[in-house]
């Protein structure tokens, strides 16, 4: 039998804690370690690729700027309290989408997605999780 307890490190350790014999139970334990910004910044890139119906030619090779500005921004956000990795990334993809969605003036325009959008999303998710302040994540670099 398996029995598999999955969760953030400290509210596991509490959880482990809460009885004296629950964590000799439980003797095998996987870590998995964040996303990097670099891989937070593919897999949100990918992520909008996939969906199909998207745009995505003017963000497929940022320069070296932009690339770097995105992965410190996922960078940044990694820290923040409950912050879920590729759950997050996903959401901002999401949330992307239908911004570009919702921008559309009808069916026959192209839905394309640009880094400003993604800079969009990026602070949106910082100010809902309100540990990011603006100043932190600027306008688009020039």
């Amino acid at each position: 039998m398996f029995i598999i307890l999955a969760g953030y490190g400290e509210q596991m350790d509490l959880l482990l804690s809460s009885n004296p014999g629950l964590r000799s139970r439980f003797r095998r334990v996987m870590t998995f370690d964040s996303l990097t910004g670099e891989q937070a910044t593919q897999l949100l890139i990918q992520s909008l690729d996939d969906k199909g119906f998207l745009d995505t030619s003017s963000i497929g090779v940022p320069t070296y700027e932009t690339h770097k500005e995105l992965c410190d921004r996922f960078t940044s956000l990694s820290v923040v309290d409950g912050w879920g990795n590729a759950r997050d990334v996903h959401a901002i993809s999401e949330d992307i989408a239908r911004k570009v969605l919702l921008g559309s003036s009808g069916p026959e325009e192209t839905l394309s997605v640009t880094f400003d959008v993604i800079y969009e999303g990026l602070r949106d998710i910082g100010r809902r999780r309100g540990a990011i302040p603006p100043t932190v994540m600027p306008s688009v670099p020039k």
